[in-house]
Formats: C-alpha cells, sequence, structure tokens
C-alpha cells in the first residue's frame, strides 16, 4: 500500500521456489537474496546457452518442484477423517481448478472460518454425576453412564467459548437437558473447558444466577483460567455471583452447594447421590421423627 504512493512494483517470491530453497538447506531470508545474487550472476556469465534450454525441460523442473510440495499423506489423512477440514479441502482444490490461484485461497480460508463459527457456536453442554471409576470417585457424564441424577443439584459442564454466537445454544441445551432430567434451581457451572468468555456470555451467566436464586437455588461457578477468571471480573459477573461461589474444583463447590441443600427434600432422598449427601439428613431419621412423635 505504501509502495503504491512511490510508483512501486509489488513482487513476491514463487512456491516453487521457495521450497527448492528449503530443500536446498535455506533457513532464513538471506537465501532468497543470495539466490537472487547466484542467478544474476548466472545470467551475466550463461545467457547465450540459457536461449537453447528446451523450454518444456524448464517446465518439467518446475512441475517437479511443485509435485514435492503436495503431501499426499496429509490429505489422505483429510480425506479419512471426514471433518469439517475435509469439505475446506476439497473446496479449495476444486476452487483452484476453476479459478484463479488467489480467489481458491479465498474459499479455503471462508470455509474455514464458517466451519470454526458453526463449531465454536455449539459448544458441548453435558450434566455431570458421580461414578466409580478405578477405585476413584470421579464425575462422568450422567446420561452416556445412566447415572442417578440429584433431584436438587444439576452440574454442567460447558466445553466451548461462551460468546454471542453460542448463548442461545447453551440456553436451549440447558432447557433440553431440565426436560430429560427435571428442573433444579441448584448448579455447578464446571467451566474449565471454557477458553473465553465475551460480554453477551457474561450477560448469559447472570441471567441464569439471577434466575436460579429467584427459584430458590443458587449457582456454584467452577473456573481456573486465567482469562476466563479476567472476564468474570470485568463483566461484573462476581459482583453478582459472589467470589464465595466461585471455585478452583469441583469438590469445593459440590461440598459448598450441598451445604445448602434443602433439608426437608433430603430426608426423603433415597439416592444419596454426593459423597457429602452423608452429612445430610437421612430417611432414616424422618422415619425415626416420625414414630418419636
Amino acid at each position: 500500500m505504501i509502495g503504491g504512493f512511490f510508483q512501486c512494483y509489488a513482487g513476491s517470491g514463487s512456491f516453487t521456489r521457495s521450497a527448492l530453497n528449503a530443500e536446498s538447506g535455506a533457513r532464513t531470508p538471506l537465501a532468497a537474496m543470495f539466490a537472487a545474487l547466484f542467478l544474476l550472476a548466472l545470467l551475466l556469465l550463461l545467457a547465450p546457452f540459457i536461449a537453447y534450454i528446451p523450454v518444456p525441460v524448464m517446465a518439467g523442473t518446475i512441475l517437479f518442484v511443485a509435485w514435492r510440495l503436495v503431501d499426499f499423506a496429509e490429505i489422505r489423512h483429510i480425506l479419512d477423517a471426514r471433518t469439517s477440514d475435509t469439505v475446506v479441502l476439497c473446496l479449495t482444490f476444486l476452487a483452484g481448478i476453476a479459478v484463479e490461484l488467489e480467489f481458491a485461497i479465498v474459499v479455503g480460508v471462508v470455509t474455514s472460518l464458517f466451519a470454526f463459527l458453526r463449531k465454536s457456536a455449539s459448544p458441548l453442554v453435558a450434566v455431570l454425576a458421580p461414578a466409580i471409576t478405578d477405585g476413584r470417585r470421579t464425575l462422568r457424564g450422567a446420561k452416556r453412564y445412566n447415572l442417578p441424577q440429584c433431584p436438587q443439584i444439576a452440574v454442567l459442564r460447558i466445553e466451548g467459548p461462551i460468546y454471542f454466537a453460542s448463548v442461545e445454544a447453551i440456553a436451549k441445551r440447558i432447557e433440553t437437558i431440565e426436560a430429560q432430567f427435571g428442573t433444579r434451581a441448584r448448579i455447578v457451572l464446571y467451566l474449565r473447558g471454557v477458553g473465553s468468555i465475551d460480554l453477551s456470555g457474561a450477560d448469559f451467566l447472570i441471567k441464569l444466577i439471577r434466575s436460579a436464586r429467584k427459584s430458590g437455588g443458587d449457582v456454584h461457578i467452577v473456573a481456573t483460567y486465567k482469562g476466563v477468571l479476567s472476564t468474570l471480573r470485568r463483566a461484573h459477573v462476581l459482583d453478582i455471583l459472589g467470589e464465595a461461589n466461585l471455585h478452583l474444583s469441583k469438590g469445593q463447590a459440590i461440598a459448598r452447594i450441598t451445604a445448602q441443600a434443602d433439608g426437608d427434600i433430603c430426608r426423603t432422598c433415597q439416592l444419596r447421590v454426593f459423597e457429602e449427601c452423608k452429612h445430610l439428613p437421612h430417611p432414616e431419621q424422618a422415619t425415626e421423627g416420625g414414630k418419636g412423635s
């Protein structure tokens, strides 16, 4: 752009020359400068003889170098994977055959952008429940492993960014979970798989917190990524949530939220889903209280 104001010519290196430089052991941009100097010397010394080189020979040399640029193993890997990368590869290849190379690159970039937005706009939202794995108590997918759910507390894991394009999908997924497992006002949000949150995502979290508290429940958030924590503070999510409801581990959050559970419901609950439930009123205590009365 600057050169355009000084009558400069636009210039660039070719793929084939760059590939030949790299295969010859080039490691820095100085290689291109030395290649230009060597080419100038050859033109001055051998220019009369270059005219006798057959054009097919030069074309064959260029095609051979270009052929070496094609990574067939990676192409097979992409085609076998059958992911969005396969679509990007096919569209870019077809555009490269049908139109100019520059437009084919644009097609590849735009297709990759749409694929990324489509994936990031549909983050994973899963409901978790305790399970014994190799003798250890861990949280696993409740639906996949058919695990019992606490009637008061929902542990939700979100994998992916919470931003303007994904909040609607997250809200719909939570509605689906509530329809399947029942509505629970006490929620633990496990955000360790969340890499970023924008202002729309922060507003969504604030709305969820206020809705849970309006229903007589509460929300606890588990987050450790520094960028996410910074956004939660700057977007005033923590002002609504409260520092006491922000945790660094799932165990800490579950211990805190089970302590807030409704004792009357716990007395009639036979599931005892969480380890912390042993400190809550048991069904036997309700039976004994009934006999004593």
